[in-house]
């Protein structure tokens, strides 16, 4: 599902929940994608590893100064804290043995410490330590970043000639310096209004600080636009063709990052939330059930291998 199908789920089921009225009147399609951005939050820290491949990110070369490397270094932020970090490798080198803080007071033993031969590292206080035999090793970082959020913003002002339906766009916030480019026909969100529009023509050779959005005014409301936030709401065929020139992931994504097959699990997670927020225990309390019964299920039928060459279901290197 992509983003405005998954708003339609989430509506047919909050609708005439208790036959009088439809509770989809009480939460607003931005309320409820924001609700399902928390459930995509939330189903990424309770999901085994193996099923967040979309969210595995390796950074190469990076430079552990004085054998420390800091996290908020990296390009996204780490999902799970310490427990996001996959592995770590010395650059052309070899893996890292990963451990605790606890664990050094053991590894001061000299057969057991870190060198070139025998790499390790451990986390805290957001950093990796690296002991490798050398003061400045170069490292190589596996990680599961936090899911990007199901659209991409950008900040707005007014245009040079104020306007109801033109706006301008911040220029260091990654739109394309090209005219006539796709952003026509995409659906937009303001935050300033709570209402969504349609973009009808994009006008970016005015110079380097001029992105000029024209959109319909639907309700004929006749107010001039000016500062603003917008999000662009993404559909499964704006992913090739309204992204953004930036890489900032605060800004920035093109669907629901997980797979398909996790979705309908993310919807009843939304739900859940949005029944707390109606006051209807009952509804809440059974749809987080299913999520959580399906969320249990999944990670009971990944079972990690025991190691090379050992015997039972779950060897390998057969």
């Amino acid at each position: 599902m992509n983003s405005t199908e998954m708003i339609q789920n989430l509506a047919m089921r909050l609708n005439n929940e208790d036959g009088t009225r439809g509770t989809t009147a009480v939460f607003s399609d931005t309320m409820k994608l924001r609700t399902l951005n928390n459930a995509l939050a939330n189903i990424s820290h309770k999901l085994h590893n193996n099923y967040l491949t979309e969210l595995q990110v390796v950074e190469t070369s990076l430079a552990a100064t004085a054998g420390e490397y800091a996290l908020s270094g990296l390009s996204f932020p780490v999902l799970r804290g310490s427990q996001g970090i996959l592995k770590v490798k010395i650059n052309g080198g070899l893996y890292c043995t990963m451990g605790t803080i606890e664990q050094q007071k053991r590894e001061e033993i000299s057969y057991l410490n870190g060198s070139a031969y025998n790499p390790t590292c451990y986390i805290y206080d957001e950093k990796i330590y690296v002991d490798a035999g050398v003061t400045n090793p170069v490292i190589d970082v596996y990680y599961l970043k936090e899911p990007n959020n199901m659209f991409y913003k950008i900040n707005i002002s007014a245009a040079s000639s104020a306007s109801p339906t033109v706006f301008q766009g911040d220029a260091g916030q990654g739109l394309a310096h090209i005219d006539d480019t796709p952003y026509v026909g995409g659906v937009i969100y303001s935050v300033g209004r709570d209402k969504f529009y349609v973009v009808t023509a994009y006008d970016a050779t005015g110079g380097a600080d001029e992105y000029l959005f024209t959109v319909e005014d639907w309700d004929s409301s006749g107010t001039n636009w000016g500062d603003d936030e917008i999000y662009f709401v993404t559909n499964w065929w704006d992913t090739l063709s309204m992204l953004p020139t930036t890489t900032d992931p605060t800004q920035y994504v093109e669907t629901c990052e997980l797979n398909p097959a996790l979705h309908d699990i993310i919807v009843t997670i939304a739900e859940s939330e949005c029944w707390t927020m109606d006051n209807k225990k009952t509804r809440k309390d059974a749809s987080m059930a299913i999520a959580k019964a399906q969320i249990t299920a999944l990670n009971s039928i990944y079972q990690s291998a025991a190691g090379i060459g050992t015997t039972g279901t779950n060897k390998q290197g057969t």
